[in-house]
């Protein structure tokens, strides 16, 4: 068996998806690994040990058996097993990996070597366990890798990638034959996704940077900020359309690169309609005369992503099909997932968060005064954090409001309490009249009682998070704090911690039970929660697009509903939710109307507050999925007028300082993030006027 012979199984596999073509496949990566099979390469039907792997295990046509089972032979140091899921979720890998095999498996001990006081160190005689995963469609088989709670998973479908031809495969040959240490290490290590950053990184970039050349050649009067925002816009707007060809809601067809080798200017006739007159179209306005075939079933998506700018409009006339050609190449020779990774799951695979970190680092490559990226990174303050930082840092600050908002709470009722005891009464139940209490006294919660508290949160931060332990009426309250709670990242880059706050949020919901989809509750979160800053246009971009790709991921596209949008409802506008401003330099204004009470600004400063209010309605009506351009451009209208009301207002006031704060107001336009505001107010830009309950990701310096 061969690399190449391998990879021709594979083909047939995407030629004719069924049961048998991926048990070949499977067996035939058993061989390259020098792992045992079954007798007659037959597989061995095992028993789940749960009800809930039982209801997640796809059934066999015939028998109705829960499919599971054993392909490797007994005896071996490597025991793979064979699993037909009803989908690829992480719910449904986490059961079948960690709550079935259970402590049978060699790699559920640490490190596989195990050692008890006063004896010698043993290595377990269980054996290693891999799972082999495909689904009911029989089209791709997928690798799970673990080591305790945490997964290293691979999809094999249509060919071996890039990575996968070179690198991972090559290092799974004849592993069947090595010690289990040394097996659980290699395996573990050859699905590092360092490689696949570092390599898919490397190529876009270049990529970036030709593009960035050809669009000034092509138009030598545009300034080097809109050849910028261009080209960063079209980069993400079409790997956002990979993502969508993922989830099936774009045909591959349409965006692949035999259509643009076969087309007559591509980027004209078919992507600029697919981005300005499909995506950003209503299905009921578009044109049926000009339309390509293949975009009929793709739904309208709008929240600013596929908005025609001034950069769009500048640069309608490029010729790009020469440019376009090989950076599709590059997609096509990598496997994407829109399952996005954490640090405990991972896969390996182009996923939203890799696109944040490729962008990252595409924002910190383009300070022209350094010559290394390493000193251009240090320039601009942009560090792409590692999952499991962000994950740390996101799950330690939720915790600990969680924990002040439980405390407080517990104070405020037995305070309550304190001060308001419950009479006796007399025999028929009748009770004096209680006097006002000349003293409150203020509960102390005693340190018991706070232990309690952190006992109770503890587990909803566990690598399987669990709210049995707590009661119905606190998990309503905890489901309460999470809903008010107000986040902010003031150097957000292209989206790292909010995502990462974005997705625990979800999980906290959930865990305690609420009843929204998860794409209601994700709009509900960025809606309410999350906020950004950053002082580079371009990433308030990137940030945008991956809050956008988040939510349209979680939609149930049906592409014989064109009547509900096939399935898919419009994205949000984040206008207001990741804003372009320098967060080191405080606008000055929420700090003036704290000051002003109880002066004699104090009856100013309270209209203004009530202005600033008719402004967040604005803004809320914003951020609304539904609304069409000329909707758009009525807020936008609108939000003008009483911008400039209330900048007038604060002129007629004869303070020196409102007069410098007037003046910053006028400068920020929220709709176009080409030039970022040189200030940073939560008030005015959010909202929001009591402050952010948690301040988080790395210093904006």
């Amino acid at each position: 068996m061969t690399i190449n012979e391998i990879n021709i199984k594979l083909t047939q596999l995407a030629e004719n998806p069924s049961r048998d073509y991926v048990l070949d496949f499977a067996f035939a990566l058993l061989q390259w690994m020098q792992v045992e099979p079954n007798a007659l390469n037959k597989p061995q039907l095992l028993s789940p040990q749960t009800q809930k792997l039982k209801d997640f295990l796809a059934p066999a046509p015939q028998t109705v058996q829960p499919q599971l089972y054993r392909i490797s032979a007994e005896n071996q140091n490597i025991r793979v097993r064979f699993a037909v899921l009803k989908k690829l979720k992480k719910e449904y890998i986490n059961q079948l990996v960690d709550n079935d095999p259970g402590l049978t498996s060699y790699q559920a001990s640490i490190k596989g070597i195990v050692n008890i006081p006063g004896k010698p160190q043993y290595i377990p005689q269980q054996p290693y366990f891999i799972h082999f995963v495909t689904t009911p469609d029989y089209d791709k088989l997928v690798l799970i890798f673990n080591q305790g709670e945490q997964k290293r998973i691979v999809s094999f479908r249509r060919r071996l990638t890039t990575t996968q031809y070179h690198k991972i495969i090559q290092q799974w040959q004849g592993v069947g034959s090595k010690p289990k240490p040394e097996i659980a290490d290699l395996l573990w290590k050859s699905l590092d996704i360092k490689e696949v950053n570092k390599e898919f990184y490397k190529q876009v970039k270049e990529r970036f940077d030709a593009l960035l050349g050809i669009v000034k050649t092509q138009h030598t009067t545009a300034t080097e900020n809109q050849v910028k925002q261009f080209t960063v816009r079209l980069i993400g707007r079409y790997i956002f359309c990979w993502f969508l060809k993922e989830k099936g809601i774009i045909d591959h067809s349409l965006i692949g690169k035999k259509t643009i080798e076969e087309t007559d200017n591509y980027y004209q006739n078919v992507l600029l309609k697919l981005f300005f007159e499909t995506l950003n179209t209503k299905v009921q306005d578009r044109n049926p005369l000009t339309h390509n075939k293949l975009f009929e079933k793709i739904p309208y998506l709008n929240g600013g992503l596929f908005d025609e700018s001034e950069e769009d409009k500048l640069f309608t006339d490029l010729q790009l099909d020469a440019w376009l050609l090989p950076f599709v190449e590059i997609l096509e020779s990598y496997d994407f997932t829109v399952d996005e990774s954490s640090s405990q799951y991972q896969q390996v695979a182009v996923d939203p968060e890799m696109l944040g970190r490729i962008f990252e680092n595409l924002l910190a490559s383009q300070n022209e005064e350094t010559s290394t990226l390493a000193n251009q990174r240090k320039a601009f303050g942009a560090f792409y954090t590692p999952r499991e930082i962000v994950d740390y840092m996101v799950n330690e600050s939720i915790k600990a409001h969680l924990q002040t908002q439980w405390e407080q709470h517990s104070i405020s009722q037995k305070t309550k309490t304190l001060n308001n005891p419950e009479q006796a009464g007399d025999i028929f139940g009748n009770k004096k009249p209680q006097q006002l209490a000349i003293e409150t006294k203020l509960y102390e919660l005693k340190e018991e009682e706070k232990s309690k508290i952190e006992k109770a949160i503890e587990p909803l931060f566990a690598a399987n998070p669990d709210a049995a332990q707590l009661k119905k009426e606190e998990k309503a309250l905890l489901l309460q704090f999470l809903e008010q709670i107000k986040i902010l990242d003031p150097a957000c880059g292209s989206g790292a911690f909010p995502m990462g706050i974005l997705h625990k949020l979800v999980e906290l919901h959930e865990t305690l039970g609420t009843v929204k989809s998860p794409y209601e509750l994700k709009k509900d979160i960025l809606s309410q929660n999350i906020y950004g800053v950053d002082i580079m246009p371009m990433a308030i971009e990137i940030a945008r697009l991956r809050a956008w790709l988040s939510l349209v991921l979680e939609e149930n596209y049906n592409p014989k509903d064109s009547v509900h949008n096939f399935g898919v409802k419009p994205l949000p506008n984040l206008d207001f939710k990741f804003v372009c401003a320098n967060s080191l330099i405080d606008l000055g204004l929420d700090a003036f109307i704290q000051e002003s009470k109880g002066t004699f600004h104090e009856g100013f400063t309270k209209k203004l507050v009530n202005d600033l209010k008719d402004l967040e309605a604005l803004r809320t009506q914003f951020f609304t999925p539904a609304l069409a351009s000329n909707e758009k451009e009525e807020l936008k209208k609108e939000y003008f007028e009483k911008r400039d009301k209330v900048v007038a207002d604060i002129e007629a006031d004869s303070d020196p300082i409102l007069k410098t704060i007037a003046q910053k107001i006028k400068h920020w336009n929220p709709f176009d993030d080409s030039q970022p505001s040189p200030f940073f107010s939560p008030t005015w830009m959010f909202g929001i006027e009591k402050g952010f309950d948690v301040v988080i990701g790395n210093p904006p310096y």
